[in-house]
């Protein structure tokens, strides 16, 4: 059975998230990643990517409040097993 369709700001912020997932691994931040997203009008939601033995990864979803959808900008803090952090903030053009 097909997935329904993200609305265009959730599929553009997980597209977002994918990426820092990339970079941040590229930087050589240490598994399990942390991804923490705060958006302007409050929507929340906290996932956390972990690397199985084979060295795939899996996305468990923490946390997630978003009763009117999410609105950007969106804040996103990446934390990492050893403690270190980036920052970035998403925007639609």
């Amino acid at each position: 059975m097909k997935e329904p369709a993200l609305p265009q700001v959730e599929q553009a912020v997980a597209e977002t998230v994918s990426e820092i997932l990339r970079l941040s691994l590229e930087r050589c931040m240490k598994p399990p990643l942390t991804i923490a997203g705060i958006a302007a009008n409050g929507a929340v939601f906290v996932v956390q990517y972990v690397q199985s033995e084979d060295g795939t990864f899996r996305c468990e979803l923490l946390a997630k409040h978003d009763p009117g959808g999410i609105q950007t900008p969106v804040n996103l803090l990446v934390v990492d097993a050893v403690g270190s952090a980036h920052h970035a903030t998403f925007e639609l053009d």
